[in-house]
């Protein structure tokens, strides 16, 4: 009122500023204060404010509040979607706003979960787990995604893929049954195909105790084995390595080649 009369009085100018500084200070102690008992989430949190700060300005910030809470926990006890939507549709604070949606979401994805476990396909499930990247089901929807693109896959003779995809699920969960075994089986097909070329004896020889008689790839190692051997023979080699070595070679050309390769051999020992 002083500097209605006297716009230029120096001395209420640096009080008034004292004053503001001070009432700011205290505005600041208040807000954090309600904002602590707001986060302790309980109503003797925030009445307690109220009784420690009773001319704040935050002081119907608080009532609401604790209207608001009131509601919350009410949506809480009955716990259904309907429940949250109307805290959410009734509450003009909406504290718990993320709380609500979070929860109707589980409740939605459980209940779209349980649909699935009758209804399992490639686009309901992609579609699961776009409309609920959180879901607790994840990695379920996530294993059970990976094994119908490898089923998928290895009907189409994708083989590579399929694999793929089965490694996936595997990551997840140990794969049982019918899964297992053609799991089993794309793993040595891939085994084979990066081992069907190689000159490391020793990982062929580790392959081939793998397989049995009816497997696919047995005369194809076998024949690689017997090359192998062949290639290694010399002077000093015996009777009975030739023999073994021919032991191996399955198809034709290959005990054609074997036996070329053990005439030169012993011509050579002939010579020796």
């Amino acid at each position: 009122r002083v500097l209605e009369l006297d716009k230029d009085h120096a001395e209420a100018k640096t009080l008034l500023a004292q004053c503001e500084q001070i009432i700011e200070r205290q505005r600041i102690i208040e807000k954090n204060a309600l904002t602590a008992s707001i986060e302790k989430g309980t109503e003797q949190a925030l009445l307690d404010f109220i009784d420690k700060y009773p001319h704040s300005e935050f002081v119907n910030k608080a009532k609401n509040c604790i209207v608001d809470l009131e509601k919350w926990e009410k949506a809480k006890a009955i716990g259904t979607k309907e429940a949250y939507q109307e805290y959410l549709s009734n509450s003009t604070m909406l504290g718990y706003e993320s709380e609500a949606q979070e929860a109707i979401m589980l409740i939605e994805s459980e209940l779209e979960w349980d649909n699935l476990k009758n209804n399992k396909s490639i686009t309901a499930l992609e579609s699961y787990m776009t409309n609920f990247p959180n879901s607790i089901h994840k990695n379920d929807a996530e294993f059970e995604l990976d094994l119908l693109y490898a089923e998928k896959y290895y009907k189409q003779q994708k083989h590579a893929i399929a694999l793929n995809y089965y490694k996936k699920a595997d990551r997840i969960r140990d794969l049982e049954s019918n899964h297992l075994v053609i799991y089993n089986e794309l793993l040595l097909e891939e085994e084979f195909s990066n081992i069907k070329n190689s000159n490391d004896l020793n990982r062929i020889q580790a392959f081939f105790r793998k397989l049995d008689s009816s497997s696919p790839y047995y005369n194809d190692i076998s024949d690689r084995i017997a090359i192998i051997k062949a290639q290694n023979l010399n002077v000093h080699s015996s009777e009975y390595e030739m023999e073994q070595i021919m032991s191996y070679a399955k198809d034709p050309t290959t005990k054609a080649e074997v036996k070329r390769r053990i005439e030169t051999i012993k011509d050579s020992q002939k010579q020796y």
